[in-house]
């Protein structure tokens, strides 16, 4: 772990902390660790962003809000990477104005437990409060194989470069239905967005992964920018291959994000843990924030005994 108190002094002086540990920690590539400190200094900014312009955020939700009213989506929806939740709060918004929020569920997680307080607070704001939230890591979704009929992200996957297949795999195991990805778009950058993409460690071999892994991809292309834009962004969209175990239902989607087995919220009204039998690891619950990554995990092999 970086000292934080340093990366505190670093965040102030408005210096790149994920730069810094890559180069303290001699590679190219961002770490979880790496990605969620530093996103976790910046809680808050994205929120106040929001407040102070709303456009880009409102004009991203109501692409997205298009896209699912066009193909009828409906059931569970899931945010990976949710950050703030300044886009998905706006979509839900945006969804039911239209008239076609046919999700029954949503959630959002995000790696950094700060971002989430965030949302958590955002979404209360909005009237959104019915939005599970939770912290995760990309690599290790804490939920159910195919326990969610649609996930989306925005810039979720950008930080992770070289984990392009892990990642799609993870999400596409967790998918339902469809996958919906807007992220940056390597192939379609000019040299000085290629150059600044590979230097900050973002993702440049998405659509590429996904072709190898032999996923149905329905769209892909430049998602409102230019190959001379310095980041510009793209749009994937994956539906699924029905398989069998689709039709099933999930009292609930969370699991282990170690074991991938099922696990429950315990203690109700609010939950203030939880716990999978299977795997007898045990995940705490901070300020009614789930923390399931796998560094969270508990030994608690006795967790159900009464002594």
């Amino acid at each position: 772990m970086f000292d934080l108190n340093m990366l505190k002094e670093l965040y102030k002086r408005n210096e790149n902390l994920m730069e810094y540990m890559r180069n303290q920690s001699g590679t190219w590539e961002n770490s979880a660790e790496q990605i969620m400190l530093s996103y976790d200094f910046q809680a808050g900014t994205y929120m106040a962003s929001y407040y102070k312009d709303p456009s880009s955020r409102l004009g991203e939700a109501g692409i997205l809000a298009e896209i699912m009213e066009e193909k009828n989506l409906s059931g569970t929806l899931l945010e990976a990477g949710v950050g703030e939740a300044s886009t998905l709060v706006p979509l839900l918004n945006i969804l039911r104005e239209n008239g076609n929020l046919r999700f029954d569920s949503v959630y959002g997680f995000d790696i950094s437990w700060s971002r989430i307080k965030a949302a958590k607070k955002f979404a209360k704001d909005q009237n959104q409060e019915e939005i599970h939230f939770f912290t995760g890591d990309l690599l290790n979704i804490p939920l159910l194989d195919n326990s969610v009929d649609t996930i989306y992200t925005c810039d979720a996957i950008e930080p992770n470069g070289g984990k392009e297949k892990e990642i799609l795999q993870e999400l596409y195991r967790v998918c339902k239905q469809y996958l919906i990805l807007r992220e940056p778009c390597y192939e379609f950058a000019g040299e000085k967005a290629r150059t600044r993409m590979k230097k900050h460690g973002y993702i440049t071999n998405l659509y590429e992964s996904a072709k190898t892994l032999g996923y149905n991809i329905e769209r892909y292309g430049l998602y409102h920018s230019s190959p001379e834009d310095l980041n510009p962004e793209g749009l994937m969209i994956v539906k699924k291959e029905q398989i069998m175990d689709n039709a099933k239902d999930f009292d609930s989607p969370f699991a282990c994000p170690i074991s991938k087995k099922p696990m429950n919220g315990y203690g109700v009204p609010e939950w203030r843990e939880f716990y999978c039998p299977e795997s007898m690891l045990a995940y705490p619950v901070i300020q009614g924030i789930p923390c399931l990554l796998p560094n969270n995990a508990i030994v608690a092999t006795k967790y159900f005994e009464k002594f």
